[in-house]
């Protein structure tokens, strides 16, 4: 449970620094404390960024490997304390957002781009 809580603060904390360092652009975008600031958090965000792929994933994939746990809906069922080898549910969760969370992240993180671009915008 550590290795789980360990990995959802990073990802956790490199989304928040990223959010923080484009809010400061939107408040601030000509300042030079600003984009001091901006560059601080964004390399804050890489490094939160680099730990969890470095350390937490690797654990992570050794602990599904350990048992014997093939995908992610196999991992969230057996944390819900089910067998590795019992059937899983057939509700939405584990039939179309869990075994597609790929294309879940990368449309969270299409959609927060196009947020930003929205509100930032480009300088005229």
């Amino acid at each position: 449970m550590r290795l789980l809580t360990t990995a959802g603060a990073l990802l956790g904390a490199t989304l928040l620094l990223i959010f923080a360092a484009h809010l400061i652009s939107l408040l601030a975008p000509q300042d030079g404390v600003a984009g001091a600031l901006r560059i601080a958090l964004d390399v804050a965000a890489l490094a939160c960024a680099a730990v969890l792929a470095l350390c937490a994933l690797p654990r992570l994939r050794s602990f599904m490997r350990e048992r014997n746990l093939e995908n992610a809906a196999r991992a969230a069922s057996y944390l819900e304390g089910r067998g590795a080898n019992e059937p899983l549910p057939s509700d939405l969760l584990f039939r179309w957002l869990i075994p597609y969370w790929k294309l879940w992240l990368v449309a969270l993180v299409a959609i927060a781009f196009i947020a930003t671009n929205i509100l930032v915008g480009t300088p005229e």
